[in-house]
């Protein structure tokens, strides 16, 4: 049964490759090793692909494209240490020019597309677009996930002030802000 370290674009060890599933490096099952090196969830979702130099790479195109489910790995006995590689410049790849978006980065959209269906239109297309693009900047920058979520909740606050604001503006029949400059 074959392993092979798997590594990040820094050199660190992220994980084992055994026989055809991916573990991390405590051990927890990560996925599996589809056709064509596709790398798939232990629930049969795609994650991306596995490259030659042992780095996984998302494609976006892909989201959504399941594989059956294997019958689960054999546990796996983990050395007590893996080893580091130098660090491997990154190849020019066609995925890594495109936006990949992070899972902080979809739920922030998930959130924004529920919170549209209620909201005025002015205050979902304006606030809610505007907040998305910044999150999407801070994805692109590697920030903190902190900052992401912060971004994401402070956007709630707001919208929900906005919006209590528009609705008692109707309610008391006043002229809506909308006008104010």
């Amino acid at each position: 049964m074959a392993t092979q370290v798997l590594h990040d674009s820094k050199g660190l060890p992220v994980g084992l490759l055994r026989s055809r599933y991916l573990f991390g490096v405590n051990g927890k099952w990560l996925g599996f090793l589809g056709a064509d090196n596709t790398v798939f969830t232990p629930t049969g979702e795609y994650l991306g692909v596995l490259l030659d130099d042992g780095r996984v790479v998302t494609d976006p195109s892909r989201y959504g494209e399941r594989a059956p489910i294997p019958p689960a790995p054999p546990t796996v006995d983990m050395p007590k240490s893996l080893p580091r590689v130098a660090p491997k410049p990154k190849p020019p790849s066609p995925l890594r020019d495109s936006f990949v978006p992070s899972r902080d980065f979809l739920l922030a959209a998930k959130i924004f597309d529920v919170a549209s269906l209620v909201l005025p239109r002015r205050v979902a297309d304006e606030v809610l677009g505007d907040s998305l693009e910044y999150i999407h900047e801070l994805v692109s920058r590697d920030a903190p996930r902190w900052r992401i979520y912060l971004k994401i909740i402070s956007t709630c606050f707001w919208v929900t002030t906005h919006s209590f604001r528009e609705l008692f503006a109707v309610l008391i029949d006043r002229p809506s802000v909308r006008g104010r400059k």
